[in-house]
């Protein structure tokens, strides 16, 4: 199903067959993966997250780490 979101995106992941987009989904209140190739539009916005986004990645690792 289609939705739009606004995301702050965190990484850019190159895998064999695909591209994914790490992001902090504002929606959903959680860290989540695009798939790059099912993007279907975007709009660029004058916000900035830059001070948030060290945080970010350090909790999504934690999250990564607490999940094994």
């Amino acid at each position: 199903t289609e939705s739009v979101r606004r995301i702050l995106p965190l990484s850019i992941v190159y895998l064999d067959q695909s591209v994914m987009v790490l992001a902090w989904c504002c929606l959903r209140a959680d860290f989540r993966k695009f798939m790059a190739d099912r993007i279907t539009g975007t709009v660029l916005t004058s916000d900035s997250f830059r001070p948030r986004r060290v945080a970010l990645l350090r909790d999504y690792l934690q999250q990564l780490l607490g999940a094994r």
